[in-house]
């Protein structure tokens, strides 16, 4: 294996194993910052709170949320640690719109046997992501607005999440 080989080898090692903020990127993701962040997303995250009608929840010992980013392919898998097993919340794509701040994304997923768009804004910060998606309206089939702040309020229809890099 050449050194250039065994150099790409380890910079994606260590990327996946949560260090990715710690990587110098590559040079064509100074003057395009939505390539840049779908470069920064990809790999897993776990997700440390969520916020929802003015409800927090925070991660607990027995169980985790964990959003796992492959090219625009996005999946919700909840892991219950004490049964070792683990279930897929929702699934889809995803595309980063560009503009903002804040800077806006759109998931389309698959949930509940329903597929939805959920227009959304994110930011993220070295190890952390965070998100704020609009949820629909029940019974409605029109595309929620997109959110505007990461609030989630009684009355608001949208969940802020965050997320850290990498497995517990």
């Amino acid at each position: 294996m050449s050194h250039r080989s065994r150099t790409a080898l380890v910079a994606c090692a260590v990327a996946f194993a949560g260090l990715g903020g710690c990587l110098t990127l590559p040079a064509r993701f100074a003057s395009d910052p939505v390539a840049r962040d779908q470069y920064q997303l990809q790999g897993e995250w776990r997700l440390a709170e969520a916020t929802c009608g003015g409800q927090t929840t925070r991660a607990s010992d027995a169980s985790e949320v964990r959003l796992v980013v492959s090219g625009q392919q996005v999946a919700l898998i909840a892991v219950d640690r004490k049964a070792r097993e683990a279930r897929i919340l929702s699934e889809g794509t995803f595309a980063l719109v560009p503009g903002g701040p804040p800077r806006a994304i759109n998931m389309v997923l698959r949930e509940q046997g329903k597929t939805r768009t959920r227009p959304g804004i994110y930011a993220l910060e070295g190890g952390r992501l965070q998100l704020c998606l609009a949820i629909p309206v029940e019974g409605s089939d029109d595309a929620p607005e997109r959110p505007t702040s990461f609030t989630a309020g009684p009355g608001q229809f949208q969940i802020v999440q965050t997320f850290v890099r990498g497995r517990s």
